[in-house]
């Protein structure tokens, strides 16, 4: 009986020689793939490359059920629909991914579960546009520092109005849009100390609700918001002036941001003019409309310093 003493040159050498063979083809086979992709989509780096931009048409005669001309289209990024709009990263998307009943050859573009989706969802998500930045100065009107007047107005009204004058063009392109103008109680009654904000949430109202008439025939609606004192940081981020006086009672706790949330939605649901938060609100307003001069005389036993 013969006891092999280890592998033979000759079986190594062939060994070697298949190894690099096999090197060679790999290298040649990756080449070839960088230069001519035959298959639809590939794996490269960490991410997957898909068919982009292709339109595919199939002329059906045998489903009676299905299109008799199938278009299959795959838009910039490789899937089914349409393309991407500018400010995509900012708007709500659904991306599906599935098998064959997503990605469905042989259903136009039009016929599949996604399109369908989407168009249902258009139905109950159209367009909305919230104004909703805002600040305030604390100051006597009649001494505030006019650059902070100017910088206020900016941002609190004019910043609004612009940004509403840019999106009513797109709504009323596609026939829907509700613009949502978060406004204040201080635009119905003006809050000494506080007068320049009020002067901001005064032509804001105006606005709005001249604006939802200006558009009512063309399926728009404009929602004024007026919430009272709200628990936020906004007087911390107000601009001090020289007197920091205000009437808001020391103890006043305010309403939670999530209650002018919830009374904003229903107010959008329900296609109102204005939504006034909380409804206690509706009587200071009331009151102050009909006897101006109460509501004032008790705004002056109320005025403290601000620390």
């Amino acid at each position: 009986m013969k006891i092999s003493k280890g592998i033979g040159p000759k079986v190594l050498k062939t060994a070697l020689y298949g190894l690099f063979l096999f090197f060679v083809v790999f290298i040649l086979l990756e080449i070839f793939l960088r230069v001519y992709d035959p298959f639809k989509f590939r794996i490269q780096t960490n991410g997957i490359t898909l068919p982009a931009n292709q339109t595919t048409f199939i002329i059906n005669t045998l489903n009676p059920d299905l299109d008799s001309l199938i278009v299959n289209t795959k838009n910039s990024i490789g899937l089914r629909g349409p393309d991407t709009t500018i400010g995509y990263s900012n708007q709500l998307s659904i991306i599906t991914v599935g098998g064959s009943a997503t990605r469905c050859h042989f259903l136009s573009d039009n016929k599949t579960w996604p399109f369908l989706l989407g168009e249902y969802l258009k139905k109950d998500f159209p367009d909305i546009w919230v104004n909703n930045a805002g600040k305030g100065i604390m100051d006597a009107s009649h001494q505030a520092d006019m650059s902070a007047v100017r910088d206020v107005f900016n941002l609190n009204f004019f910043g609004a109005l612009e940004s509403m004058q840019a999106v009513v063009p797109v709504m009323k392109q596609q026939g829907s849009g509700t613009i949502i103008n978060i406004s204040s109680v201080a635009g119905h009654i003006p809050l000494p100390f506080n007068g320049v904000y009020s002067g901001t949430k005064f032509a804001m109202n105006a606005v709005g609700k001249a604006m939802r008439v200006e558009l009512a025939n063309s399926g728009l609606n404009v929602l004024t918001v007026c919430p009272g004192y709200v628990r936020t940081d906004f007087k911390t981020n107000a601009l001090r002036g020289r007197e920091n006086k205000t009437v808001r009672p020391g103890k006043a706790r305010g309403i939670s941001p999530d209650r002018v949330a919830r009374a904003t939605l229903q107010g959008y649901l329900k296609q109102k003019r204005e939504v006034i938060v909380p409804w206690t609100m509706h009587p200071v307003i009331k009151l102050y409309q009909l006897f101006p001069g109460l509501v004032e005389k008790a705004m002056i036993k109320m005025v403290r310093k601000v620390d």
